[in-house]
């Protein structure tokens, strides 16, 4: 059957467009021009390397190296390449206490003292009170403490032992002021309940702790290099393991 001259036109460009919709030539790849993007994104932040890695549905996408690991030397980054996360330990640790929390293995204002019974403060009655909730919102009374840890090998313990020997900076949940300190308490707190857990569960309570120790194995104590942050995300780790 003939079809009328315009008609037989708007099927042609539909068909067309199908195919051009259909073809990988005629459709740019999602990721088209993410190397230059980066590429661009380095110069202007002046970042001497990074490791970039997307995610779709559930999938890598895409996972690469740009750059080098130290400004000046010529080793690449790759997809393997580690770096320090800083800061962002603090949302991991503050998402565990909450999944401790759901699971009523601790409360939010919980003393820290239930959970860490040999924790002090300078004041007694701000150690007595100190909450987690405390820990976690900066405002426990404690000013900038970074060189307990910073540049030195101290365990977390250790630290947090040292805690006892420093001068408040305000009364308790009158101010903030941001902490690395607390958050490392925050981290043994996790550590803490969930080894309480852990033993519960396993009929390791008080009065066959005994046994328990006889029954775990040893855990060498850690050392940490001298310019890495405290270790709150092997503290998550552990707890994370534990709930399984």
């Amino acid at each position: 059957m003939l079809l009328p001259n315009k008609v037989s036109s708007v099927v042609v460009a539909v068909v067309v467009s199908l195919c051009l919709v259909g073809s990988p030539a005629a459709q740019p790849a999602p990721l088209t021009g993410f190397d230059d993007l980066v590429a661009r994104a380095m110069k202007d932040w002046r970042v001497p390397g990074l490791a970039m890695a997307v995610a779709k549905d559930g999938k890598i996408v895409i996972e690469r190296g740009y750059g080098v690991r130290q400004l000046g030397q010529p080793a690449p980054v790759d997809s393997h390449t580690l770096f320090a996360i800083g800061s962002t330990t603090k949302a991991m640790t503050a998402a565990l206490v909450g999944m401790l929390v759901d699971d009523k293995l601790l409360d939010w204002d919980d003393p820290v003292v239930k959970h860490l019974p040999w924790f002090q403060l300078k004041d007694p009655a701000v150690t007595r009170e100190l909450t987690v909730r405390d820990l976690l919102t900066h405002r426990g009374g404690l000013g900038n403490a970074d060189y307990l840890w910073y540049g030195q090998s101290n365990s977390t313990e250790e630290i947090l032992k040292r805690v006892r020997l420093i001068e408040p900076a305000y009364s308790v949940r009158s101010n903030f002021i941001y902490q690395n300190i607390m958050y490392a308490a925050a981290g043994a707190v996790i550590e803490a309940a969930a080894t309480s857990h852990g033993r519960r569960r396993s009929g390791c309570g008080s009065s066959s702790r005994s046994a328990c120790a006889t029954r775990s194995r040893p855990r060498p104590r850690s050392r940490r290099t001298p310019t890495s942050p405290l270790p709150t995300t092997s503290l998550a780790a552990r707890c994370a393991s534990s709930r399984t």
